[in-house]
């Protein structure tokens, strides 16, 4: 017998909170409500600091902020993608497609649209907020960070010091495990390469998250 789970890896689970409110935070649930913007706000607004603390850059785009991401997403990779799906099309089958797409533009073959109209496409709003790291430690990843008798966890400094005030330190042994399961930190640790051959691997690199967090207190 053969099983499959069909999953969406999340790779970057000590930032998803505050990548999944800027992305989705204006839309509505599936309820029709709208999540507390307040909490949204803050995870959103700490997402763009993250983002700085990147340093990416784009070509045509420079410096990649909270402010040209949307515009970079589009510009780069969500209109190119959409051209090229409907120039393979037939005439009738496009005529088709964007009828039930009115969001996209057809002109001069090639796709247009807007982050916002992209972002209404989409729909509601699937998980409420925090999206992974629940307060009430209710979200499967919660879970995932369990650990002996103790069922759920949380592994955010937001959702962690929420509950339990400002005060308050993740187990020691969470930043280990969120370093084992993104793997934009292996891109830069450093790995021997003895490690095909059975011999020693080096120690990797210190690669703390940086969480805005650290310094300041989330809202109550």
């Amino acid at each position: 017998m053969l099983t499959i789970s069909w999953a969406c890896p999340i790779a970057d689970l000590e930032h998803a909170d505050m990548a999944y409110e800027w992305n989705w935070g204006a839309n509505l649930l599936s309820s029709g409500s709208a999540v507390d913007q307040t909490i949204s706000k803050a995870l959103s607004s700490a997402y763009g600091d993250y983002l700085a603390s990147l340093r990416l850059t784009a070509k045509g785009f420079g410096t990649l902020t909270a402010r040209n991401l949307d515009e970079y997403l589009v510009r780069t990779h969500l209109e190119p993608s959409a051209t090229q799906y409907l120039a393979a099309l037939s005439d009738a089958d496009r005529a088709t497609y964007l009828a039930a797409n009115s969001f996209i533009t057809w002109s001069g073959g090639r796709a247009t649209f807007s982050w916002a109209d992209f972002l209404t496409h989409v729909g509601a709003h699937k998980k409420n907020t925090p999206a992974f790291d629940a307060f009430d430690l209710s979200a499967p990843e919660n879970n995932e960070f369990g650990t002996g008798t103790t069922a759920n966890r949380h592994f955010t400094l937001y959702s962690l010091r929420h509950e339990e005030g400002a005060g308050a330190r993740l187990d020691s042994d969470i930043p280990a495990k969120l370093h084992l399961m993104n793997p934009m930190y292996h891109l830069v640790d450093r790995v021997s390469t003895g490690r095909s051959t059975g011999g020693s691997v080096s120690a990797p690199r210190t690669a703390t998250p940086r969480s805005p967090w650290r310094a300041t207190s989330p809202p109550a």
